[in-house]
């Protein structure tokens, strides 16, 4: 592996975690490099200088060093601005999107579009309620991954989608008419407002949020996502106040958590 030395890229801290006495381990993320593993020497000492700036969401500036290992060196790190106020549903949303680039991107395979989208979808969530903004991030993640979903406002039997009508949705080919064995499905609505690129429409959101749930599934490994399962679990013990769903009952999802 090549012993370059970046100078001063942009990127997030996704994660980090104590490594020896005084380091850490941060996963990062960056536009030119991708997702890293770097050690941040001595960054747990009490005055240490990197300890304020090594935390999630905040817009960062990094350089690195990187051995024959996995892991590379942190060799310096600036702030690149201030990091959006998230609190509540934005705070745990945050923290949703950092565990779907974890768990989805590769390290060492930089993809600018995605980085960009995450920094967008960061600076978007403490504006207004959070479904719309986790919505297009979900799809364009995918997208951006190469697994984008046929959503198109034709269904595969060549017919316009009808609003009031289901349809089962195929993340290979598209949407087919729902037969009466074939489980709830979808509305067309949902097929619809998802082809136009339409994320606020209220009415949509409980299926909006299913669907792309689903689709991410087959590509998360089977394991469900941790940020989705404490914030399922705040919603039973009423101790959450979501401003980002008009019903929050799905508890068979498996995906984001609002």
């Amino acid at each position: 592996m090549s012993t370059r030395r970046p100078q001063l890229q942009a990127g997030y801290v996704l994660h980090h975690r104590p490594y020896r006495d005084t380091s850490l381990v941060v996963d990062v993320f960056t536009r030119t490099a991708g997702r890293l593993a770097l050690v941040a020497r001595g960054a747990r000492r009490p005055r240490a200088s990197q300890r304020s700036l090594l935390q999630p969401f905040r817009p960062l500036l990094l350089s690195w060093r990187l051995g024959g290992g996995e892991m590379g060196t942190l060799t310096a790190v600036e702030a690149d601005g201030y990091p959006p106020g998230l609190s509540g549903d934005a705070l745990m949303s945050g923290f949703y999107l950092n565990e779907l680039v974890l768990r989805l991107l590769g390290r060492h395979d930089p993809n600018e579009a995605i980085f960009d989208l995450y920094a967008e979808t960061l600076a978007a969530l403490p504006a207004g309620p959070t479904a719309p903004v986790l919505r297009r991030f979900e799809k364009l993640l995918l997208d951006g991954l190469g697994y984008a979903l046929p959503v198109h406002e034709t269904g595969m039997d060549g017919q316009t989608l009808d609003p009031d009508s289901r349809y089962r949705f195929d993340p290979e080919s598209g949407a087919w008419p729902l037969a009466g064995s074939e489980g709830r499905g979808y509305s067309g609505r949902t097929l619809l407002a998802l082809a136009r690129a339409n994320y606020d429409e209220p009415s949509v959101q409980p299926e909006m949020r299913r669907l792309l749930a689903e689709a991410l599934q087959p590509h998360l490994g089977g394991k469900p996502l941790q940020t989705a399962r404490v914030m399922r679990d705040l919603t039973r013990r009423g101790l959450r106040q979501t401003r980002s769903e008009p019903s929050a009952n799905d508890s068979d999802d498996k995906g984001d958590p609002s």
